[in-house]
């Protein structure tokens, strides 16, 4: 078990790249903090008129270790966004993390994938990014998807 005592905070957002747009277009968000040891869902779909879905979830320090693990591995807090493409009018990636006493956020443009990484400069901090953000939104998502009531409820708190 990594230290109780860190602090730990990540955020990944996918949508549009301004406020503006927020409520007209898909967004889905999640936040995980160790200090409440919660996990925020936030999915806007616009899909059928659907309201929009904000899930809150109690996780163990299993759950969050695990998630830790994933950052450490990846090596993403040596890494910066300086040569990925920017967040443009398609929206944005962004990828926040607090791990002890640093703080990174990086953003990309919501359509970039691993097939352009022969564009950008610095194509592996982006496959860093990319692998990361990947194994995140799979990881959590199979936390959400393992509740039987998490999709028919808006704003709700369940404990996993």
């Amino acid at each position: 078990m990594l230290p109780i005592d860190e602090e730990f905070y990540i955020r990944y957002y996918i949508g549009p790249s301004t406020l503006k747009g927020l409520r007209q277009e898909e967004f889905t968000e999640f936040e995980v903090s160790a200090e409440k040891q919660t996990l925020t869902y936030r999915n806007h779909s616009g899909y059928k008129g659907k309201d929009d879905l904000e899930a809150t979830y109690i996780i163990s320090r299993s759950v969050i270790d695990a998630i830790k693990e994933m950052v450490i591995d990846s090596t993403i807090m040596n890494e910066d966004d300086d040569t990925f493409p920017p967040p443009d009018s398609s929206g944005k990636q962004e990828l926040e993390i607090v791990y002890a006493n640093e703080h990174i956020s990086l953003n990309t443009n919501k359509q970039v994938t691993l097939l352009d990484e022969s564009d950008i400069e610095d194509p592996i901090a982006f496959k860093i990014f990319y692998t990361l953000c990947q194994n995140l939104k799979s990881f959590l998502y199979t936390i959400i998807k393992s509740h039987p009531q998490n999709l028919n409820n808006k704003k709700k708190s369940y404990m996993y």
